[in-house]
């Protein structure tokens, strides 16, 4: 069994850091990476941060995976409403995925900027025709995501995030998201809490065809 390790997290909040220890107390290290976890980790937030310093002013890319989720949640509840720890305090990642048409310019970018040799998430740079599930609607998800300002757990950036509905399609339109434990638990979430705002209209716009991710919406998350 792997050590076990409890990362400090960062923050002026002493009852959340306590909320954030326990949390962690059961959470592997992940030795495969120089940097997992959640945005209570230290090396998370310097990711985002990084990602907003290194994209500033780029608008064909939007963040998909788990991060984005959590950056939503941090921004419409903040760092002390315990919100963010209570349901993603388990929740770990070795990388930050980022969609794009152009992924090798952004690749490049990213290897010429000076935090190129730091430690942080791993960049996964998706090509749309690499996810046969969304490649239909990937430039539209890009073309609707908003670049917004997030702040608090020492993240201060300017990244892009999917609509709140085009982001929930990422986590059930294909097996692979479905079967994920992360992914699951994210659906979930975003299916059954009152901080997002999914568009039923969209939604079914986007599962149109997907007899897979309609049953699974309406079976397994009651939506």
């Amino acid at each position: 069994m792997k050590d076990r390790e409890i990362l400090n997290p960062k923050t002026s909040n002493d009852e959340l850091v306590a909320d954030m220890l326990d949390a962690f107390e059961d959470v592997e290290k992940n030795g495969g990476s120089s940097c997992s976890g959640n945005l209570s980790h230290e090396c998370v937030q310097d990711t985002v941060n990084m990602v907003g310093d290194v994209y500033e002013g780029w608008d064909d890319y939007t963040l998909i995976g788990g991060i984005p989720l959590q950056l939503k949640v941090l921004r419409e509840t903040g760092e002390t409403s315990g919100v963010l720890m209570r349901e993603f305090g388990s929740r770990t990642t070795n990388d930050i995925d980022i969609l794009t048409n152009d992924a090798q310019r952004y690749q490049s970018e990213f290897r010429d900027s000076e935090y190129s040799e730091k430690g942080h998430l791993n960049l996964d740079f998706v090509n749309p025709s690499s996810l046969p599930g969304l490649n239909a609607y990937a430039e539209e998800m890009i073309e609707n995501s908003e670049t917004v300002h997030v702040e608090g757990l020492n993240i201060d950036a300017e990244v892009r995030v999917p609509t709140d509905t085009d982001l929930f399609y990422t986590k059930i339109h294909d097996d692979y998201s479905r079967q994920s434990t992360g992914t699951r638990h994210d659906a979930e979430y975003m299916a059954t809490s009152n901080v997002l705002d999914i568009d039923s209209e969209r939604l079914a716009e986007l599962t149109s065809g997907n007899e897979d991710a309609q049953d699974y919406l309406q079976e397994y998350l009651q939506f």
